[in-house]
């Protein structure tokens, strides 16, 4: 399984916007998983994945609807440990 996969279940397992509420939606965050593994050569921390994590949910969803970067804490330690055992 690629790194992509594993991150886009890993965000529908999350579900930070509460839109898979149903379970069916297993592809909703497709998009947001390519651009966050687009950018996680640059990342050297699970600071620098948390910051990217909540720069893309903002960019795709606007910062009203993506909330703060805390609330994503847990979506980046996870994506740090996919990132690292990649």
């Amino acid at each position: 399984m690629t790194f992509v996969s594993r991150l886009e279940r890993l965000l529908f397992e999350e579900d930070p916007l509460r839109i898979c509420d149903d379970g069916t939606n297993t592809d909703e965050y497709r998009p947001e998983a390519k651009t966050i593994a687009s950018r996680m050569d640059a990342a050297g921390s699970l600071e620098d994945t948390l910051t990217i994590v909540h720069e893309e949910f903002v960019t795709w969803f606007g910062h009203d609807s993506a909330g703060p970067g805390g609330c994503y804490r847990r979506i980046a330690e996870r994506t740090w440990e996919l990132w690292q055992d990649r």
